[in-house]
């Protein structure tokens, strides 16, 4: 694969005042190095391995005008990675805020399968002040695969005292259900499992698969939030686990939550706050995994009052997933 030039530091100005606009942005591809060879990607709600992602960095963008896109404008496949060809999660953007200015972005469903509109957000870069994200509403007329919002939030910036992302005034629609991802995961338990061929894939492998459906994000770190509405008007999950088309067993991970699964807090950051949250949800949280034997090692999944938002899986062991 051949990598690009080198993307310079400073930071530009993007303003959308039309549908073109969008499109133009939301279609721009930027090079990821990722951590490892093709065998440790995609990873956990992320891809791991060097590709081309859709995305941006080092950009202040400002929306405009109201859009309306269809699925099938955004998203395509990029053909040119070598390890991830199906991969088409979201717009990614890299030490970048986005003020919406109160307009709202919708998307329609067309062949193509609706994706969250964006996809990983991060910074790795120092800023004495969050980068933010706020003033925006979006539609989805239909369902959604995997979050409402983004696939990730997070920070490659260990050492950063301050908060890397503000999430302000966002409120998002799900006119269907929000509905299972499912990607590739390290075999859990490793040692431990008979239905592995440890001797063609070590314990780092990505052979499992992960379902996830989360009302906000996977996971996030160094985030406040500080104002988000979510209005699902069908469930969040399944019933029913999809497998991943290159897992290498048949364990299917299936996580749900109303806001995100995963949240952490690097050494040397502030915790950030959660605040002025609201989650709605017309049908349900589902979550399983139907795996014979290994069912009390492995299904984690939330089964959760609405009105408390506490839950526990099956055999009481507490997930991760808040909302």
């Amino acid at each position: 694969m051949e990598k690009p030039m080198g993307v310079s530091a400073s930071r530009k100005t993007i303003e959308i005042y039309s549908k073109e606009d969008f499109l133009k942005l939301w279609n721009t591809t930027e090079y990821y190095e990722g951590y490892g060879s093709s065998k440790y990607q995609p990873g956990s709600g992320y891809d791991r391995g060097d590709a081309w992602h859709h995305g941006v960095k080092n950009a202040d963008i400002v929306l405009k005008a109201d859009i309306e896109v269809s699925s099938d404008d955004i998203n395509a496949p990029i053909i040119k990675n070598e390890h991830d060809p199906v991969y088409n999660f979201g717009f990614g953007m890299n030490s970048c805020s986005f003020d919406g200015e109160g307009h709202t972005v919708t998307v329609t469903k067309g062949k193509r399968d609706i994706y969250p509109l964006f996809g990983d957000i991060k910074n790795d870069a120092y800023t004495e002040t969050p980068r933010e994200i706020k003033n925006l509403t979006i539609v989805y007329k239909g369902d959604v695969i995997g979050s409402a919002f983004a696939r990730n939030i997070y920070s490659l910036n260990s050492y950063n005292p301050t908060v890397d992302y503000k999430i302000s005034n966002i409120e998002v629609a799900v006119e269907g259900s929000i509905l299972p991802y499912a990607t590739l995961m390290p075999g859990n338990q490793y040692d431990k499992r008979n239905d592995i061929d440890k001797a063609a894939y070590d314990d780092e492998a990505r052979i499992d698969t992960e379902n996830f459906a989360v009302g906000m994000a996977c996971a996030v770190d160094s985030v406040q939030i500080d104002g988000y509405k979510l209005h699902v008007r069908g469930n969040i999950g399944s019933s029913e686990v999809k497998k991943n088309e290159f897992a290498k067993t048949e364990l299917v991970h299936a996580k749900t939550a109303g806001l995100f699964y995963g949240k952490s807090k690097q050494s040397f950051k502030v915790f950030p706050e959660i605040r002025n949250v609201s989650i709605d949800v017309g049908g349900g949280r589902h979550g399983f995994s139907p795996f014979g034997k290994f069912d009390n090692n492995y299904r984690r999944f939330r089964q959760s009052s609405q009105r408390n938002g506490h839950g526990y899986g099956q055999y009481g062991r507490r997930d991760r997933g808040v909302g």
